[in-house]
């Protein structure tokens, strides 16, 4: 749950670093972050889904998931997807930098027993 807290605060933040943005944005981005968290979680823990090198969620087990469960993964890549073009726009960088730095504080502070990709695109588990 720690991990989402980062994602979180950039996401409150967009109304205010976003030109034209509205606070609803940011709230509704925001809710919308924290809602999927616990089902997140669930997936994580049941390894049907994991971080990949990218700073994005990926199913690592087809057999694990509903087609809901995809659904909330490509919800959750499109508002990870934002928040990192929000920092990148004010950091003067780009969405694919500031998402390759957040997966690998990802993955740095996952617990024993998420999956994490590996470059070649395989799965492992952290021990």
């Amino acid at each position: 749950m720690k991990r989402y807290v980062y994602m979180v605060v950039a996401a409150a933040c967009l109304g205010v670093m976003v030109p034209g943005a509205t606070g609803a944005g940011a709230s509704g981005l925001k809710a919308r972050m924290v809602a999927r968290a616990p089902r997140l979680a669930e997936l994580k823990q049941a390894k049907a889904v994991g971080e990949d090198l990218k700073g994005l969620v990926q199913i690592a087990d087809e057999t694990k998931v509903t087609a809901a469960d995809k659904q909330l993964v490509a919800d959750e890549n499109r508002d990870r997807a934002i928040v990192y073009q929000i920092i990148a726009k004010q950091h003067g960088s780009t969405p694919g930098h500031v998402g390759t730095q957040r997966a690998a504080a990802i993955y740095k502070r996952a617990k024993a027993g998420v999956m994490l990709q590996r470059e070649d695109g395989t799965w492992y588990e952290k021990k």
